[in-house]
């Protein structure tokens, strides 16, 4: 199954929105073919969630009309509309509208990720940063599998809480919370 080409343009027009140009972002997403990555993705997955990308489509497509009152398709709207109707979508009090706007903007969010000039602020860690961060190595049991912060080498502990698992933790508070 594969989208018309009145869906792409809305596919491009809905990922710009999300990811546009000329904001904090390094580059917005027009530029990477959102429409045929949309098309690739439902093409390429059984007919269920392909029914449910191209659904979550066919909402943010007419978002301009259920949340601006404005006759307009996505495509059609101004950027500014178009980001503010997203984000009322996204506010929805019906949960699976808000659901499936999310899940198409994380579908392009695997796409904007996925470039090198986007990825590459993400993966930089300054040696301040790094020396915040903890070591996680995976140890497994016959009964269990954890996530452990000892040193290798060092005698197994105990396992550790969940609150001890969180990575982002620094090492100052991972030690007040023993």
């Amino acid at each position: 199954m594969r989208l018309f080409a009145f869906e792409k343009a809305w596919a491009e027009a809905t990922l710009a929105a999300f990811f546009p140009e000329g904001s904090a972002l390094p580059r917005g997403v027009s530029g990477m073919r959102p429409g045929e990555y949309v098309d690739d993705t439902i093409a390429s997955v059984e007919l269920e969630p392909s029914l449910g990308i191209r659904l979550s489509l066919w909402i943010c497509a007419f978002a301009p009309v259920f949340f601006l009152r404005k006759l307009v398709t996505i495509r059609g709207a101004s950027p500014e509309d178009r980001e503010r109707a997203l984000d009322l979508a996204t506010r929805s009090s019906i949960y699976a509208v808000r659901q499936l706007v999310i899940a198409l903007k994380a579908m392009g969010a695997l796409l904007y990720a996925g470039a090198a000039d986007v990825r590459a602020p993400m993966l930089r860690v300054t040696p301040e940063e790094h020396a915040q961060l903890i070591a996680l190595r995976r140890r497994s049991s016959a009964a269990t599998t954890s996530l452990t912060t000892e040193a290798p080498g060092a005698a197994p502990a105990d396992p550790p809480s969940g609150d001890a698992l969180m990575a982002t933790r620094s090492k100052e508070a991972c030690d007040a919370a023993e």
